[in-house]
Order: C-alpha cells, then structure tokens, then sequence
C-alpha cells in the first residue's frame, strides 16, 4: 500500500470551475501539497455542494423578483451560503444577483468600491466579483 500525496495548483482548480466532482476529489490524498491560493479556495469550499446549490436556489427563487437586496440578506439561506469557494465556482458557470450580494457582504463591500461604470450591470458586476475573489485568496 502506497502513499499517495498531490500536488494541486490554482489552475487545477480554475480549469476545472464546471467539473465539480473533480474539483472535490483534488483534496482526496494521503498527503496534500497545495499553494497558497488553493489551500484559501478549500477553506472556503462547501463541500456538501448539492445542498449548498438547493440553498442557493431557494433563496434565489424566493427573492428573484425583490429589487431589495436587504430582503435577500434577510432570507433564512443567506447566513448559510458564505462560502467564497462555492460563489466563486457559481459566478463563473452560473451568477446570480444572490453571488453579488453574498461577495458584497462578506467581503465588506460598500458603493464606494463599486464604480459608476459597473454599478447595476450584472455581466460587469459578475467579472468584478470574480476578480475581487481570486485576489482575496493570494
């Protein structure tokens, strides 16, 4: 019986954003090496991600048509979605306004760290969050 360790590097993680199976699987070694960035990603990482994505929707569903985020914030999922790793993983294959506002809260966003160019644009929004995210891990 061997010992098995890996190796796993921010792009095993970011080319692998929609295989979800694959990303959970990277931690399954007897030995992990991993870079900074990584190891940030899989501290924030749900890995009960179905459950986390039924959240999410529920939570989506329930506020799709609120123009108030301080609903969202409010909703009984709100709370139990704060896992960067998992918003992450859903502004790349699948955004909500929910990822937005969950980024927003937690890393203490204001109006002032949004631009006038960007503010209230969803697509631009979307990629400024992503980018907010991957710069937070290192």
């Amino acid at each position: 019986m061997g010992f098995h360790k890996r190796y796993i590097r921010k792009e095993m993680i970011l080319e692998n954003v929609s295989n979800i199976p694959y990303v959970s699987k990277l931690v399954k070694a007897d030995a992990l090496i991993m870079d900074t960035w990584s190891d940030n990603f899989f501290k924030n990482f749900d890995f009960k991600w179905e459950t986390y994505n039924e959240m999410r929707e529920k939570l989506n569903d329930d506020t799709k048509f609120d123009s108030h985020s301080m609903n969202k914030v409010k909703h009984e999922n709100f709370n139990k979605l704060k896992n960067l790793s998992n918003i992450l993983l859903n502004l790349k294959t699948n955004p909500s306004w929910v990822d937005i506002d969950l980024v927003g809260e937690i890393l203490s966003l204001t109006n002032k760290d949004i631009s006038e160019e960007i503010s209230g644009r969803f697509d631009e929004l979307v990629k400024y969050h992503i980018k907010l995210i991957e710069e937070s891990y290192g």
